[in-house]
């Protein structure tokens, strides 16, 4: 009986969830369309230098398709993504990760897709620059863009939890220093950890 109950929350979970993105959807398609200085399909269109993956592979990443969904493993054009408004940032990486099977998803999906988006700024706006270093060098090693993503977040998160704690604000030395010493091998022992 305990197993039919657990049923039913989960039910009732992913009802509400659905709830919430219709909703969402439903406010992003009544804002002024003005208001958004370039469509969503143009900001996640990848650098032309970039080798687009072939059909079949294509079809296995959800959010892939020239749709304007946004893949982590496909790089941002800069302006266009700081050109879009937050919460469509927001939109584009929650809906990507809501797509992926239930194994893949994390624990807390807002945190996860805030800090993806923190990161994408960071790498857009080229501020700081040891981001960008960071995610050459850890793709340099054999990572893909996503879990570089995930590596340089995980030092965002580690810093914002710090000042949670203390009650001051991260200090941006501190935070540089840990992406320079950012490598797969320190990652990896972080991520076991």
């Amino acid at each position: 009986m305990a197993t039919h109950h657990g049923k039913q929350k989960r039910a009732a979970k992913h009802k509400q969830r659905r709830e919430a993105r219709r909703k969402q959807r439903k406010r992003a398609e009544q804002r002024p369309i003005a208001k958004k200085a370039l469509s969503v399909a143009e900001a996640v269109r990848p650098v032309a230098a970039t080798p687009r993956p072939t059909e079949p592979e294509r079809a296995a990443i959800p959010g892939a398709q020239d749709d304007g969904g946004y893949h982590p493993d496909r790089p941002m054009q800069a302006e266009l993504w700081l050109a879009l408004e937050e919460e469509d940032k927001l939109e584009l990486v929650g809906t990507y990760h809501e797509a992926l099977p239930a194994k893949q998803q994390p624990p807390n999906l807002h945190r996860h897709v805030a800090l993806h988006t923190i990161v994408e700024n960071q790498l857009a706006s080229g501020d700081p620059p040891a981001t960008r270093a960071a995610l050459e060098r850890l793709m340099g090693e054999g990572m893909s863009r996503h879990h570089a993503l995930h590596a340089i977040g995980w030092v965002a998160a580690e810093h914002l939890r710090r000042a949670a704690e203390t009650g001051n604000p991260p200090q941006l030395d501190a935070v540089v220093s840990d992406l320079n010493e950012l490598s797969l091998a320190s990652w990896l022992a972080k991520a076991g950890g």
